[in-house]
């Protein structure tokens, strides 16, 4: 069974990413040494593009694929690499579908631990010791959060290497604060501040007469995501031996 190595992510931002790797259209990297070839194909997730975009909003430019493209077969020259770019929704059949099909070598793929079940992936320590690759080029922690277990496996393996990361943050909308005579949210509030404050501002609106409430969760996939990162920005979990 052939098996597939994996890019593991915390979410779709690569275009962010690709604007800081690739803030300069020369790089002073030396090729590496070595004869290359063969063909590489990496499935991506998300709104990037194989072109340089703007947004419609902001005006910001983002580099497209393209950068990480010519920067990879200047290093490895002889080896050539395409991308394969796939929407957020119904990714995990559509992945699934792709590593059924051997449609690529290497997946963007945030749920690792089900793909690595099955069999599906390539354990990567082996090849970390053959390169020397350094882990230390991640933040600390982050490869061991990605860890997981294939079918035979005793204990945790790398699986999968993050190739971006991201922050959550609370948005909210100054002019409901203002209509209810409540004081913003504190630089850095706690819990208790945003929940004691969101109960304030449930109930029918005092200047527009509608109905607002303090705290919304729209019901996606995103919902989860967020609850997560709550309990770990706490230390918690949402249960142990599952």
């Amino acid at each position: 069974m052939k098996k597939t190595w994996v890019l593991a992510v915390t979410t779709s931002v690569l275009t962010l990413s690709l604007m800081a790797c690739a803030g300069s259209d020369e790089s002073t990297t030396a090729p590496v040494e070595g004869e290359w070839s063969g063909h590489l194909k990496v499935a991506m997730i998300g709104d990037v593009q194989m072109k340089d975009t703007t947004d419609p909003i902001t005006g910001e430019k983002s580099r497209g694929l393209y950068v990480l493209k010519d920067e990879f077969e200047r290093l490895y020259p002889g080896a050539t690499v395409d991308f394969v770019i796939m929407p957020w929704k119904n990714y995990v059949p559509n992945t699934q579908a792709m590593i059924a099909g051997k449609e690529a070598d290497i997946f963007q793929m945030p749920g690792v631990n089900d793909f690595a079940a099955q069999g599906l992936l390539e354990p990567l320590q082996r090849l970390i010791d053959e390169d020397e690759f350094s882990l230390d080029h991640f933040s600390e922690n982050l490869v061991e959060g990605w860890m997981t277990l294939g079918p035979d496996d005793e204990e945790l393996q790398i699986y999968a290497l993050p190739v971006l990361g991201d922050a959550r943050f609370i948005q909210y909308d100054k002019q409901l604060f203002e209509e209810w005579g409540i004081e913003p949210l504190s630089e850095y509030p706690t819990v208790e501040e945003v929940m004691e404050k969101a109960k304030q501002m449930t109930g029918t609106n005092p200047v527009s007469g509608e109905q607002n409430y303090g705290i919304f969760f729209n019901g996606t996939h995103d919902t989860a995501l967020t609850l997560t990162n709550v309990l770990e920005g706490f230390n918690g979990s949402l249960g142990r031996g599952l």
